[in-house]
């Protein structure tokens, strides 16, 4: 019984081009076949079983490869920034921005120390004197008013950036570990055995940076520098 039908080949073919035909018509089936069946069975080796995640291989995080900051001596210098627009009011040019409420609240209770501005596309760094907070129909604002000797127009926009003190001294830890930012805040600590507890902390002063702690956290303590919500409704510890 033969295992491959035979063919007719035309004549005049020499025995070594029918030789050539013959291995091609029989072994170039057979290879393309056997790659075709190992490529499925990899693809089956890679899949995950029933049951199979495929994740086994990540590891939880745990509360000891998370990072910790304790308490530490900072410098804050507390500031409120406001992005606004030129306006022209007489014969004067005014960089005028609104007013977050949060700022309205806890920060704007006193006039700034000192403001510096720019204009975007333009001057940058200079001095712009306070001239207070103002009620609009679209809510309250505050401006400064640009030096003369800066070249501007109206509808220009700009930044302003108000330094509410002095820079001062202070026990702190970086704003991203408190949750809070002024008067009450809560932070995440971490005992040496990895258990964590929420804390209620007495906050300071604050900047973009740092966050003054005046009561509630002692300066051995370690505490989340990045804390999420699951960690302020439960502790690892229980």
């Amino acid at each position: 019984m033969l295992l491959f039908p035979s063919r007719k080949f035309p004549t005049g073919l020499g025995d070594n081009m029918r030789r050539s035909v013959l291995l091609q018509s029989v072994f170039v089936p057979a290879i393309v076949a056997l790659v075709v069946t190992l490529l499925i069975l990899a693809l089956m080796d890679a899949s995950p079983g029933e049951g199979d995640t495929g994740n086994e291989s990540i590891a939880p995080i745990t509360s000891g490869q998370r990072e910790t900051v304790q308490l530490q001596v900072v410098t804050l210098q507390e500031t409120v920034t406001g992005q606004g627009k030129v306006v022209e009011d007489g014969d004067r040019f005014y960089l005028e921005s609104a007013v977050a409420q949060s700022d309205l609240a806890y920060r704007l209770l006193d006039s700034p120390v000192a403001i510096r501005a720019r204009i975007d596309g333009g001057p940058a760094g200079f001095d712009c004197a306070w001239q207070g907070l103002r009620e609009t129909p679209e809510g309250m604002r505050m401006r400064c008013e640009i030096p003369a000797t800066v070249r501007v127009i109206s509808g220009l926009t700009g930044t302003m950036v108000l330094q509410m003190s002095e820079p001062i001294t202070v026990q702190g830890v970086p704003s991203s570990a408190v949750i809070g930012r002024s008067q009450a805040g809560q932070v995440v600590v971490v005992d040496q055995e990895g258990n964590t507890s929420v804390r209620s902390v007495i906050l300071g002063k604050s900047d973009a940076t740092y966050t003054e702690i005046l009561d509630g956290l002692n300066a051995d303590e370690s505490i989340y520098l990045f804390p999420i919500e699951a960690d302020l409704v439960r502790d690892s510890g229980e």
